[in-house]
């Protein structure tokens, strides 16, 4: 997405300017895009992996694979 420029005493543009940076996050994730979270929900520059999510999860391949080896390590599922 490209900004429009900025003038003298403006803000920069921010496409979701009243959200918080992970509601920002979740309303620029596409549907199909890989819910791996990428830094800290409070800071400002917080996203998702946002790459092709399998078939079946909420995650891309390699997201996937770091979830169960995580899960693996504490026994769980994933």
């Amino acid at each position: 997405m490209v900004s429009p420029p900025v003038l003298a005493g403006e803000r920069a543009f921010a496409p979701f300017p009243h959200f918080p940076p992970a509601a920002a996050a979740v309303a620029a994730l596409g549907p199909r895009g890989c819910r791996w979270p990428l830094g800290e929900p409070a800071d400002a520059g917080f996203a998702f992996c946002g790459a092709a999510r399998r078939l079946r999860g909420s995650y891309c391949a390699v997201h996937a694979r770091l979830a169960r080896a995580g899960a693996s390590r504490r026994g769980g599922r994933a």
